[in-house]
């Protein structure tokens, strides 16, 4: 039995492989990220990985020849990607944080999600810093859609602790705290994520993985403090 919970990355490598979501590298560098993450912690932590892949991949395919025909389909992600997005929540996970772990996961999920749906938004989006309408897929731009979707990939996260811990899955946790610590992560991961864009990736400063990096680092270290503080 334990064997074959092995298994489950190199499953999910092979299904990101057969979907293009991954390159070789990418898939390689996902599958050590789950077997890390799987003998720090137990199924559940990688299951919660898991998650925030699926969901992403499936926002990533919503509405593709779309995306393609304006420019803003997600190309077959990399290594890079897999590290800007997962890297925090592995750390937090090798260190056994669980505030942490679901802050980065959060922050990822909600931020794919804003980015991969928000772009389908039929209204205009504006800047974060200025509020004043942009062209669409411009960095640092938020719309009410995106926004409606970041706060959905939240409490997808959200959902599934909760399914997952009906089993007592993350232990004895208090299930209002973990909710609020998660739920406000990740949106404070997403909105350092906008203004990161909106100043230094339209600067050239950062470009798209290190954005994502800062913001997942960001949600992850909030969720560390909030769940400490209260």
């Amino acid at each position: 039995m334990m064997d074959s919970i092995f298994l489950l990355p190199a499953a999910l490598a092979l299904l990101a492989l057969s979907t293009r979501s991954l390159d070789y590298k990418g898939a390689i560098s996902a599958l050590l990220m789950g077997l890390l993450v799987l003998v720090a912690q137990n199924i559940y932590w990688l299951s919660m990985l898991l998650v925030f892949f699926v969901v992403g991949t499936a926002a990533t395919k919503v509405k593709a020849e779309h995306k393609k025909q304006f420019g803003f389909y997600q190309k077959t992600r990399t290594t890079e990607n897999v590290v800007a997005n997962g890297g925090v929540a592995l750390l937090m996970a090798l260190a056994g944080n669980l505030y942490g772990f679901l802050g980065a996961l959060s922050t990822a999920t909600a931020d794919t999600l804003s980015s991969e749906l928000g772009v389908l938004s039929k209204k205009r989006p504006v800047l974060i810093t200025t509020l004043r309408p942009v062209k669409t897929g411009t960095d640092g731009a938020v719309s009410l859609f995106g926004t409606v979707a970041e706060i959905g990939g939240v409490f997808i996260i959200v959902l599934f602790v909760l399914l997952f811990n009906m089993s007592n899955a993350f232990g004895n946790i208090d299930i209002w705290k973990i909710t609020l610590v998660t739920v406000l992560s990740g949106i404070f991961g997403c909105t350092i994520d906008s203004f990161v864009g909106a100043t230094w990736e339209r600067r050239g400063i950062s470009d798209n993985s290190k954005t994502n990096f800062m913001a997942t680092a960001s949600g992850g270290l909030f969720a560390l403090l909030l769940g400490y503080l209260l």
